[in-house]
């Protein structure tokens, strides 16, 4: 018995793409008279346990679901790479860039360092020009 059970693992593990169903009627191949069909069941919840104990990585995906009106998105934005000029004169700066995650609205304002004050007054604008508050505004860093 013991052997039927490595037998099953091995195939489980080697073709992880085969069913219960198959690997059961494999099984019975190999052991002519030995297993009822009633058994299939038993068998495939088996394998669902072990291939969740001992069986390959699954890749992990968390879905995102926006609602309307739930949630904005707000960081800045180094513009340096740029290289913008204004009458020949670099124009360092940075933009404080607001998005509404349903719709993707945008709101950008023209900033010159990552303060309180400017994420402030960015988001201020920011909800002027979309004409409304979001129940929730995430940034990801603030330089204080």
């Amino acid at each position: 018995m013991e052997t039927q059970h490595w037998e099953i693992a091995s195939l489980a593990f080697t073709h992880s793409l085969l069913q219960g169903a198959t690997l059961f009627a494999e099984l019975c191949q190999r052991h002519p008279g030995k297993y009822r069909p009633t058994q299939v069941r038993t068998l495939q919840r088996h394998i669902a346990q072990w291939r969740a104990q001992h069986g390959p990585e699954r890749e992990v995906i968390f879905e995102q679901v926006h609602v309307p009106g739930e949630r904005a998105q707000s960081d800045f934005t180094h513009m340096s790479d740029l290289q913008v000029t204004i009458n020949g004169q670099a124009f360092p700066h940075l933009l404080y860039h607001l998005v509404l995650t349903y719709s993707n609205v945008e709101a950008v304002r023209v900033c010159f360092g990552e303060t309180f004050e400017a994420l402030a007054e960015g988001i201020e604008q920011a909800l002027w020009q979309i004409g409304g508050v979001p129940g929730r505004v995430g940034t990801r860093r603030v330089a204080i």
